[in-house]
């Protein structure tokens, strides 16, 4: 007896249910990850995403190792261009 698997649908439509780019949506979760400095660690930035409500699962999901390596970026440079 053969068992046939059935694939899984894939997500059609956008990353959002806005029409915003993925790099401002990115950005702006970077935003919210350094005012709540979570963005050293990818659950705490997960959680904190999830919390502040303003994201769909799937776009935190998505986008949230981007928003934690945007945010790290931002702190850097922020540190290195200080005298």
């Amino acid at each position: 007896m053969a068992v046939r698997l059935q694939p899984f649908g894939l997500v059609a439509g956008e990353v959002s249910d806005t029409s915003v780019c993925r790099g401002d949506l990115v950005k702006s979760m970077a935003r919210d990850l350094i005012r709540t400095d979570s963005f050293r660690n990818e659950s705490d930035a997960v959680r904190s995403l999830m919390w502040g409500g303003r994201y769909s699962t799937f776009d935190i999901a998505l986008l949230a190792p981007d928003a934690c390596q945007c945010a790290a970026q931002e702190v850097v440079a922020e540190e290195m261009s200080r005298p």
